[in-house]
């Protein structure tokens, strides 16, 4: 945690801290990449930068102390003076003869913050990994700790960690924040006595979002003392949510059902879990409302999965999987051979006799798809609805979506855990499709 930098520091102490000239000697990049990618001897970073103070604060603190890195900047034309940000960042790149990579996204619809910071975080993935580099480094401050922090309190999330981070990942690439122990102002006033040319976004200016009210009304009329007051509030929520985090993963552990839903953070347990599938996050009414839904009916649908109490525990499955298709037989054999997996189901070329079956050339091309509710399967007495032999085989309804059939270019001839129409039957089969455990 980025407080133990100002832990029990007196006034004077702090303002000691605040007045030092050279800012850069509380950055401490260096300490973060000796953490993270201390096998490389020379490192280089990219450095995403917006051509504000802060991030122009960033390039020359990365001159200063030597580091190799390469710039990346996104320009959304979204302000009449995004291009003048990007001339800011140019004429930086080509006095320090650094390599620099612009994009220009163009914006259709939904919300513009949660689609800009998707597209810029994809771009800076991408550049990294063209360069082979393992570290993002970000111009984010104190300030902008605070104000995420104080965000996410408002809206009532519970994120995995509150604030930011000076050490995360995004895509499997480090991101390093170096500022995190600076103020805003002082960046800004870093650039001013230096003669440092920067942008500021005038739409910072507005009260729109939540973050730009929340910095307005609360952080840039705030002192130093009351920056480091509410960091150790901020320190304390870290600390209770690390311990409900625990408590909850210790519930997705048991996976008992009973104590889930009647746990009173129970929701929480759900969305975890739903995130892990979805990757995506859902309210905390939404996920109460599931809770109560599941105590008196134990199968529920949410963005096109399945939860469902099953032998007294809460599985959650995939309603629909993309259909795969198979062109002949040799493919359908080296699909088994190699233990090719489908839903949670694996083909194999050993087996029982009831997973097994039998085809001919005359059966492709075939599709490998999950069962639907009108799909038959012919027996030696008559042909049958596959949900309704599941269900004789007492199989949970969320279970019974998962389970593939395979059809031929003469109907279908088998569907797991039911066997095969008797044309595709033999003593000895050959291919076989197992089911895994969920």
């Amino acid at each position: 945690m980025m407080t133990d930098k100002f832990s029990f520091l007196n006034t004077e102490q702090q303002t000691q801290i605040e007045n030092q000239d050279n800012i850069f000697l509380r950055a401490h990049l260096n300490e973060l990449l000796q953490k993270t990618t201390s096998c490389l001897d020379h490192p280089t970073v990219l450095a995403a930068v917006s051509g504000g103070p802060d991030s122009m604060a960033l390039l020359y603190y990365l001159e200063e102390i030597q580091i190799d890195y390469v710039i990346a900047h996104v320009n959304y034309h979204h302000r009449p003076t995004a291009s003048r940000d990007e001339d800011i960042v140019r004429q930086f790149a080509g006095e320090h003869q650094r390599d620099l990579w612009i994009l220009h996204p163009t914006f259709e619809q939904g919300n513009f913050q949660a689609w800009a910071r998707k597209v810029r975080y994809d771009f800076f993935v991408q550049l990294a990994n063209s360069y082979s580099l393992q570290a993002i480094v970000l111009g984010h401050h104190l300030d902008d700790h605070l104000e995420t922090w104080m965000m996410q309190k408002k809206r009532g999330s519970f994120p995995q960690t509150y604030g930011l981070q000076e050490i995360s990942t995004y895509q499997d690439v480090l991101l390093l924040r170096p500022f995190l122990n600076l103020q805003k102002h002082e960046l800004q006033d870093w650039c001013t006595n230096h003669h440092v040319r920067f942008g500021i976004d005038e739409s910072n200016l507005e009260n729109d979002y939540l973050r730009n009210q929340i910095r307005h009304t609360c952080i840039e009329p705030a002192n130093f003392p009351q920056k480091m007051h509410w960091l150790k509030e901020l320190e304390a929520d870290q600390h209770q949510l690390e311990q409900i985090r625990n408590h909850t993963q210790q519930l997705i552990a048991q996976n008992d059902a009973q104590k889930i839903l009647s746990d009173p953070w129970g929701w929480l347990v759900l969305e975890t879990r739903l995130f892990n599938q979805t990757k995506r996050h859902h309210s905390k009414k939404a996920m109460l409302d599931l809770v109560q839904k599941l105590k008196s009916d134990p199968y529920q649908e949410i963005d096109s999965y399945a939860i469902q109490i099953i032998d007294q525990k809460i599985e959650i499955l995939p309603t629909s999987w993309v259909p795969f298709y198979v062109d002949n037989l040799e493919q359908l054999q080296s699909l088994c051979k190699s233990h090719y997996r489908y839903a949670y189901f694996e083909l194999s070329t050993t087996g029982k006799r009831i997973q097994g079956f039998h085809v001919e050339d005359t059966d492709f091309p075939c599709i490998i798809r999950q069962s639907h509710a009108h799909d038959a399967l012919e027996q030696r007495f008559g042909t049958k609805k596959i949900n309704r032999l599941y269900i004789d085989r007492k199989i949970p309804r969320a279970k019974r979506m998962m389970y593939p059939v395979i059809i031929g270019q003469n109907g279908l001839f088998f569907a797991s855990l039911a066997g095969c129409n008797p044309n595709h039957f033999m003593e000895s089969q050959a291919l076989y499709m197992l089911e895994l455990s969920v």
